[in-house]
């Protein structure tokens, strides 16, 4: 296998397949139980792994230490609160169940999110390690416009 290069201003037809084209670099692995639901991903190195409560994340750990609970609603991937080292912040939503604002408890804005078509995501704000963003679903390129993928990308016309 060959690892690719993805460049998101460049047509998927014209991706390389060189690792050494890729700037800034990142890699990543990702692990998934019976049920198809994350359990574990690993980004340039740091691993992270997932508690869930049926099919909703709940707690976040980097080996047996819990870094994030999450409250979630009855709906899959409805985020309420999330709980970290930074405190407790409440999560605005739209209507796809994208994050467009963490508020802390004081109401106090926080960090604010908007998404291009397909997600691409701009971060405004107090930095958060939240990742639980377009569509309620996982960010898992952390910002980075390029990723070394373990996988080739197959073409089909």
């Amino acid at each position: 296998m060959y690892p690719s290069c993805l460049n998101e201003n460049a047509p998927l037809a014209s991706q390389k397949s060189v690792a050494n084209d890729c700037e800034p670099r990142l890699t990543a692995s990702f692990q998934y139980d019976g049920l198809g639901r994350r359990k574990q991903k690993t980004l340039n190195g740091a691993t992270t792994t997932f508690l869930y409560d049926g099919l909703n994340v709940v707690q976040k750990l980097n080996g047996s230490t819990p870094v994030a609970n999450l409250l979630t609603g009855i709906g899959v991937d409805e985020m309420l609160t999330r709980t970290d080292a930074a405190g407790t912040r409440a999560f605005f939503t739209d209507g796809l169940g994208s994050t467009l604002a963490l508020v802390d408890s004081a109401g106090t804005l926080q960090t604010q999110y908007t998404y291009e078509p397909f997600g691409k995501t701009t971060v405004s704000g107090t930095t958060s390690t939240h990742d639980f963003q377009y569509t309620g679903r996982e960010n898992d390129v952390s910002g980075n416009s390029s990723a070394l993928l373990t996988e080739p990308i197959e073409v089909r016309a």
